[in-house]
């Protein structure tokens, strides 16, 4: 993108990676679990091509530091029939010590966010 835009001026840009996370993810929402006492990152799968993503991870911290790849919780193709992909921006809640993904997807060309 800056071969294309140029870099912004006074703005160093050493990093060429995610700054957080290991790999290509995108619109990561984040909550403290009490009962575990950690930080969770639930980002979008990114670096599909025609934004196709079909799973979800988390990481966990305990520092917000150090990051450890929890693994998939959500596989579209195996656990959602009518959304198996181009799938992004999970939102996660946690009431009662239970926690649920919100996710948005397309389904019949229309924008659509569902609780699986």
């Amino acid at each position: 993108m800056t071969s294309h835009w140029g870099k912004p001026k006074d703005i160093p840009l050493a990093l060429k990676r995610n700054p957080v996370l290991n790999g290509f993810y995108a619109d990561p929402d984040i909550l403290y679990a009490h009962k575990t006492q950690k930080y969770y990152i639930y980002p979008t799968s990114d670096g599909f091509d025609g934004w196709g993503g079909f799973y979800f991870k988390t990481f966990s911290s305990t520092d917000l530091i150090h990051w450890k790849d929890e693994g998939v919780i959500l596989d579209l193709k195996k656990e959602v029939a009518w959304g198996p992909r181009h799938a992004w921006a999970p939102t996660i809640i946690e009431k009662k010590s239970k926690a649920t993904i919100h996710i948005t997807t397309i389904l019949r060309r229309r924008r659509k966010s569902v609780s699986p």
